[in-house]
């Protein structure tokens, strides 16, 4: 399930969303964030390791960053890689029709079925673009206890409350 809030600065009038988590079209955009990895958009050390076993995954769902450093944040896919605990037990699982085995690939796998089913292969760092020091991730329920009521602007830096709440699926 995706969410999201919007704001409006209350100084400058920018407005700007956070939209976390996944949507209805998540299997397109894990199936898209598999391909640029292995065509090394996002580095050679994430498209070395994913190329270096069998069925390794990212975690394509967007998370909240945040530089407790110097405040900037950004939302953005974790890309951490995972592969499963038992390849032949997940080969067998069920994706609509199909097996794992039968489509060749893991259509798709979810924070759930990492938790449960996987190991971390890879940690994909995240760097502050202004400061270099790694970010902290926040899924949606941290994100909506801890941070949405305060977060800053882009353009000005003036701390907004959300003026609109938006769940898709």
């Amino acid at each position: 399930m995706g969410e999201g809030l919007g704001y409006t600065c209350k100084k400058c009038s920018k407005k700007y969303n956070v939209f976390l988590g996944v949507g209805m079209f998540f299997p397109s955009a894990f199936k898209e964030a598999i391909k640029d990895i292995k065509k090394g958009k996002y580095g050679t050390e994430l498209r070395i390791v994913i190329d270096s076993g069998e069925l390794i995954v990212p975690d394509a769902a967007r998370y909240f960053y945040c530089c407790e450093q110097c405040g900037t944040w950004e939302v953005a896919e974790d890309l951490s890689l995972y592969q499963p605990k038992s390849i032949p037990e997940i080969k067998k699982q069920q994706f609509g029709d199909k097996t794992v085995e039968e489509w060749g690939e893991i259509p798709y796998a979810t924070r759930a079925d990492f938790e449960m089913d996987y190991k971390l292969v890879y940690k994909n760092p995240h760097s502050c673009r202004k400061c270099k020091k790694e970010m902290t991730r926040y899924d949606i329920s941290q994100f909506k206890n801890d941070i949405s009521d305060e977060l800053p602007c882009p353009r000005c830096g003036t701390k907004n409350e959300p003026d609109s709440y938006i769940d898709w699926d």
